[in-house]
């Protein structure tokens, strides 16, 4: 049996990774399971996509499992705890639980166990749902989402939400701010220096990679958090899911668009799943469309709404945007035009 370069060099990657898994660890903040519906060819064992570079204004075809990944983002290195006891200047190491030092990573494994296995098993049943029915567009107008999925899907839209390097460092940015108003009144203090230097060490702490990490981390842990932020929203809001065959919807390093900045008042939510489906929330607010669509339904989407979403996602993409669309032409005219 003969063994072809390529194969041999991918083993040979793969068991280099295994020895080393305990020094580096790639880690997707847009997990690959989500990408490969926008994947656009499987060559062998790559499943490639289209990436457009907002810095550099460039396209390419890419891998997926190249693209949205930080060494070790969602893990404590040794390394850090060490940086910690520097910045505090005491050689005692922070007492931090097991699991977060050992090599199992336990945030690593309860995104792909959890939040990439159940929850979006969730996402694929209105995946598969659509791809059942979508030849039959009377029918699918008819079908509705249960709401035990919309919740689920509202809680994958806030874990993916959260999760990226953009909304990491709009947490450390609230930190900042506020660390920055404490040490204004700690300057203004005019009595003893002693009193206040416990707070100015705390503050120094705050300001290292580890307390940012730590803070991102205990909030993906929470899990009251994250099902309270999922009730309001699966609450709060009237769900549709937007569908186009013609027209397709791009995706990005920061795909959820969740914030009122780049998305209209009455629409809070915008998160492409496929290159045919879009979440889209509708507040109440919006009368019109309020009353006009029923929750968990499928909503055709013209071409000027998937133009819209598309530029909204543009705009909100951190670095990259991504897409199934196998001409750079096509994507340019999207993108554009």
């Amino acid at each position: 049996m003969s063994i072809k370069l390529d194969d041999l060099t991918y083993w040979l990657k793969k068991f280099y990774n295994k020895i080393m898994s305990n020094l580096t660890k790639i880690e997707h903040y847009v997990p690959q399971v989500y990408l490969n519906n926008f994947c656009t060819e499987q060559i062998k064992n790559k499943f490639l996509i289209w990436k457009y570079d907002k810095e550099k204004c460039l396209f390419s075809k890419v891998n997926i499992s190249d693209v949205c990944v930080q060494n070790f983002f969602y893990d404590i290195k040794k390394s850090e705890i060490q940086e910690y006891a520097q910045t505090m200047e005491d050689d005692k190491l922070i007492d931090f639980p097991n699991s977060i030092l050992n090599e199992d990573q336990p945030l690593e494994k309860f995104f792909s166990v959890y939040v990439e296995g159940e929850l979006f098993n969730k996402i694929k049943k209105i995946i598969n749902l659509y791809n059942e029915n979508k030849e039959d567009l009377r029918k699918l107008d008819k079908l509705r989402i249960s709401d035990e999925d919309l919740f689920y899907c509202s809680l994958y839209s806030q874990y993916q939400w959260l999760r990226t390097p953009d909304m990491k460092q709009s947490l450390d940015k609230v930190g900042e701010d506020a660390n920055k108003g404490i040490l204004e009144i700690l300057d203004s203090y005019t009595g003893d220096q002693k009193d206040t230097e416990q707070i100015r060490k705390e503050i120094k702490f705050s300001e290292t990679k580890l307390a940012k990490k730590r803070t991102h981390h205990e909030i993906l842990f929470d899990a009251k958090h994250m099902t309270g932020m999922a009730n309001i929203f699966y609450h709060m809001y009237k769900w549709i899911f937007l569908y186009s065959q013609d027209h397709l919807f791009l995706t990005s390093d920061n795909p959820t668009i969740f914030d009122g900045y780049y998305s209209p008042k009455n629409i809070p939510l915008f998160f492409p799943l496929t290159p045919n489906i879009c979440v889209a929330l509708i507040h109440e607010d919006d009368k019109k469309n309020y009353e006009k669509y029923d929750n968990g339904s499928f909503v055709k989407c013209s071409y000027d709404c998937v133009k819209y979403i598309n530029m909204l996602t543009f705009h909100n993409a951190n670095k990259i945007v991504l897409s199934s669309i196998n001409n750079d032409d096509d994507i340019k005219k999207t993108l554009f035009n």
